[in-house]
């Protein structure tokens, strides 16, 4: 808290009832605004310094995948926060959770597709069938595989025609991995 304007509004300027309620409740809301966007900053910075090391190669799934952690690690953190400070200001939670439970179901419903690819992503990356530059063979076709992201697998093939298969599907493929171990 900011001590100090706390204790220059009371007692020395001398601001008392709603004006001094009204007062300290804006400073309450600029300090909570402040601490959510200093957490912002940091997770921020921390996920970029992360992401460009020089262990991780850029442009390969690893690094989507922690960007996405860390985008989803700020959501979180920035929530919770943000229900924190609502709940400190006297706001009733209870029943904004209960709004986003019921929220967050009706968009996980409509984006059931968009979650099974990333779902499917998640496998191609565990199980790594295939790595960025091998070349592979599914059904008639045959390329070398450009990327592997978290919605799809670019594979070019050899006419240089490029192809994107979801990743859903692109699981569900019989594939064959031409590239030598």
């Amino acid at each position: 808290r900011c001590m100090a304007i706390d204790y220059m509004l009371t007692f020395q300027v001398r601001i008392t009832g709603d004006v001094l309620f009204a007062l300290k409740s804006g400073l309450r809301v600029a300090e909570f605004a402040g601490g959510i966007l200093i957490v912002y900053a940091l997770i921020t910075r921390l996920s970029e310094v992360l992401i460009r090391s020089r262990r991780l190669r850029p442009g390969t799934i690893d690094i989507q995948l922690m960007r996405l952690g860390f985008r989803l690690l700020t959501f979180l953190v920035m929530a919770w926060m943000t229900l924190a400070a609502a709940n400190y200001l006297g706001i009733p939670v209870a029943p904004l959770v209960a709004g986003l439970g019921v929220s967050g179901l009706a968009l996980a419903l409509a984006a059931q597709h968009t979650v099974e690819n990333l779902i499917a992503g998640l496998v191609l990356f565990a199980d790594k069938p295939v790595r960025i530059g091998d070349a592979c063979q599914f059904e008639e076709f045959r390329g070398t595989v450009e990327e592997i992201g978290l919605r799809s697998t670019r594979i070019r093939g050899p006419d240089r025609s490029l192809i994107s298969i979801p990743n859903s599907e692109f699981a569900k493929l019989k594939l064959v991995n031409l590239t030598p171990v």
